[in-house]
């Protein structure tokens, strides 16, 4: 069956009475949150919702979000997660462009909507908190009801919008299954996988995790604590977690806690990285502490449902700093501005071609048009290929630095600058300044301990002349995107304010 619901309903058959979800320390079978889903889809045929509905989710990570996504699909409607950092504007912005039927929601966010006075009737607001309480009536006729048409929409991912108003990336259930099998393929998981959710559901990253572990039968233990890294770090150790997904600038900050020791590590079996660039030093560092994990450096876009290649673990030297080959399923092409085949070592746009590339963005045709060429996803990002096809990203079109002649990548200085042992994190952009195109780098510290000087002569030793920043800026943190990617396009206007 071609229908993400498919997943949970199979996974609950198989292992009714395993755990599925461990949230703030309450367990949850697969027969249960199969139940509780299908519970809700009968309270959403009720009011007489139509096939491709649309229906807003605003829940923090939860197993009532889980509950609510699969039955929103049992009720042949679309999910639209809604990410509790947005603020009202974007909010009210997402729901006049997908005009939802209904918002899952709880009390305290609704309480969010109504003081920001968000465009939307209360009566048409779900608390699912009351909801489970309130013990709605199970009907499993609803399965027979369900949907198999693989083209039909199942989720609106709204994309970070940084330099622009946020667009719907509108995912097919063929999308989402296509993808989901191919990574559940090369990571090889099984029903005796867990993972340490800290990734957003709302993100396609947290999505694909959420799906992909659902699909394979296995555990998924939701960490919200994110903001305090050590929690973190012993909820790894605590859940006996076998995997673990996060991004670059995160593992960044959780390998610089003193606390972190081998035995943290010890059930893991991979960790995964996504989103943005993670440096070798990190990467190493991670190999050091924990020898037998495997890592996967993964690669992919909110328009390809999640991923789109993969490094495999053994080749993580080899090809440092790789995205790998596309994976199962997906084509990947290094283009040139002129269409042709990019030569291995010259530098052209990714493009990418597979069952997991979006319909479309929802409401926007003409924008869809601009990445969706001929069937081909042109993703922005440019990167050259090696005489063996691995690819190497080199950075977004529009985060390329010009200097001296050279197009050079932002995220390279960063990867030098962060391996420096008193900084947090750090974003390098190029600027304008009395005329002159200069390489400026904004850093967040972590102690306060090094000065420009330090940094400089850290920098010296790892970076050519022509890369190394001329303007070093301390802030106290980086602006992000909703989905937690840095905004240079602020951080270039900071520099002209």
């Amino acid at each position: 069956m071609c229908n993400v619901f498919s997943f949970l309903q199979e996974s609950a058959g198989m292992y009714p009475d395993k755990v599925y979800v461990v949230d703030k320390e309450k367990e949850f079978t697969y027969l249960e949150l199969y139940n509780k889903s299908v519970a809700l889809a009968g309270l959403l045929y009720d009011k007489a919702l139509k096939t491709g509905d649309r229906i807003l989710i605003y829940l923090d990570n939860s197993a009532e979000y889980i509950a609510s996504f699969f039955g929103v699909l049992l009720a042949n409607c679309i999910v639209v997660p809604i990410n509790k950092n947005l603020n009202i504007e974007s909010i009210s912005y997402i729901i006049a462009d997908t005009a939802p039927k209904l918002i899952i929601t709880n009390t305290v966010f609704m309480k969010r909507l109504q003081q920001g006075k968000a465009d939307f009737e209360e009566s048409n607001m779900i608390d699912i908190n009351r909801m489970w309480e309130d013990k709605p009536v199970y009907n499993p006729d609803l399965t027979s009801k369900l949907i198999n048409d693989g083209d039909s929409p199942a989720l609106i991912l709204y994309t970070s919008g940084t330099t622009r108003m946020p667009k719907g990336v509108t995912l097919t259930h063929k999308n989402l299954t296509a993808n989901t099998k191919s990574i559940v393929l090369y990571l090889g998981l099984t029903e005796k996988d867990s993972i340490l959710q800290v990734v957003n559901f709302g993100y396609s990253y947290g999505n694909s995790l959420m799906l992909t572990h659902t699909k394979a039968g296995g555990r998924i233990t939701i960490e919200n604590r994110t903001a305090y890294p050590i929690k973190v770090i012993e909820r790894i150790y605590e859940s006996r977690a076998t995997g673990f997904s996060t991004v670059g600038s995160y593992i960044n900050i959780l390998l610089k806690q003193e606390v972190l020791r081998a035995f943290h590590l010890k059930y893991l079996k991979y960790v995964t990285f996504a989103g943005e660039s993670t440096s070798f030093e990190d990467i190493s560092k991670l190999k050091e502490i924990a020898p037998h994990i495997k890592i996967f450096v993964m690669y992919g876009q909110t328009e390809a449902s999640a991923r789109l290649s993969y490094l495999e673990p053994d080749l993580i030297f080899k090809k440092a700093g790789s995205i790998g080959r596309g994976m199962p399923g997906v084509t990947l092409r290094v283009v040139t501005e002129d269409g042709r085949e990019a030569a291995a070592g010259e530098i052209g746009e990714i493009i990418a071609s597979g069952e997991n590339i979006m319909k479309g963005y929802w409401n926007n045709e003409e924008e869809t048009k601009t990445v969706i060429k001929e069937g081909w996803l042109y993703t922005g990002d440019l990167a050259v290929k090696d005489g063996d096809g691995y690819i190497y990203v080199k950075g977004r079109k529009d985060d390329i630095i010009k200097h001296l002649g050279h197009r050079i990548s932002p995220v390279e200085i960063e990867a030098a600058i962060n391996s420096c042992e008193h900084v947090l994190e750090s974003a390098v952009v190029g600027i304008e300044n009395n005329d002159e195109k200069q390489i400026k780098a904004f850093v967040v510290l972590k102690n306060g301990l090094p000065d420009v000087q330090d940094i400089n002569a850290h920098v010296r030793k790892l970076l050519p002349s022509f890369k190394r920043p001329q303007i070093i800026e301390f802030v106290n943190e980086l602006p992000r995107t909703s989905t937690g990617k840095i905004k240079r396009s602020e951080l270039r206007k900071l520099n002209n304010s």
